[in-house]
């Protein structure tokens, strides 16, 4: 995003390593940030402001629930600042890959199960889930089909999955220069879907994974895995960040019912 184009870069490895590298990737970045995610999202205004509009979005829609799941729940923080918006006292259940993230979750008082969502085993219904802004971590599109008909098939009968991913025809993110970089490189024959970066922090070798979604694809992989009614909005970060912009000017913001 803007932020990340200032304190990050971008890079593609050739070929693409595995889905399982990519996943250790993920897991490593997130227990290296565990300490300091929450600060760096009250610390930089743009992140801060995007992360609040989303919340808001969702604390506003949120039907009144007893139990909400939350895939990739990080710390917990959002979650538990979602909850304090909707002015409810529903029980929250997080799945978080990081280790060092659900630590911090158990602590603020969610209950939180450390684990890959799709090893994870449930046989509770819920009222609503959250898959907030990391499910562009997933590094398979066969393995993002599968999470969301896990969730789908934890959902009560019409209830909301709320998502945000970002945005690969936002202008003012990586999205085209990421697509540029896939058609002039060539890199689908090196193993990697359009939208997949390695990317890592300026003056740093450790990589982390993320994906780029275009409106289509994400649409398409929510109705394969069952959801019948998908509204989709568009929110500012690198500009207007948590405003409501036009389809190419911010990440995709996701309503999808069971």
């Amino acid at each position: 995003m803007s932020r990340k184009q200032e304190t990050h870069q971008f890079h593609f490895l050739r070929p693409c390593p595995s889905k399982d590298v990519l996943y250790q990737m993920v897991k490593n970045h997130f227990d290296l940030e565990a300490d300091s995610y929450d600060q760096f999202d009250a610390n930089h205004e743009k992140r801060r402001s995007y992360t609040a509009g989303i919340n808001q979005l969702i604390s506003l829609r949120l039907p009144n629930a007893s139990k909400v799941l939350s895939v990739a729940c990080g710390t917990g923080r959002r979650d538990l600042e979602i909850r304090f918006m909707a002015k409810q006292n529903y029980e929250i259940y997080g799945v978080e890959i990081s280790g060092e993230m659900s630590k911090i979750a158990t602590k603020n008082g969610i209950k939180c199960d450390h684990a890959n969502w799709l090893d994870f085993k449930s046989d509770t219904f819920f009222d609503a889930a959250f898959f907030l802004y990391a499910f562009g971590a997933i590094p398979d599109s066969n393995d993002r089909l599968l999470a969301l008909r896990k969730i789908k098939d934890c959902l009560a009968k019409n209830t909301p999955l709320y998502m945000d991913v970002l945005n690969i025809d936002d202008k003012n993110e990586w999205g085209l220069k990421i697509k540029n970089e896939f058609d002039q490189a060539e890199l689908g024959k090196y193993g990697y879907e359009l939208g997949d970066i390695l990317y890592s922090k300026i003056g740093e070798t450790k990589l982390a994974y993320w994906h780029y979604f275009s409106k289509q694809e994400i649409e398409d992989l929510l109705k394969q895995a069952g959801f019948k009614k998908i509204n989709i909005q568009y929110i500012g970060y690198g500009k207007f960040p948590g405003k409501i912009v036009s389809s190419n000017e911010g990440a995709i913001f996701i309503e999808a019912f069971s």
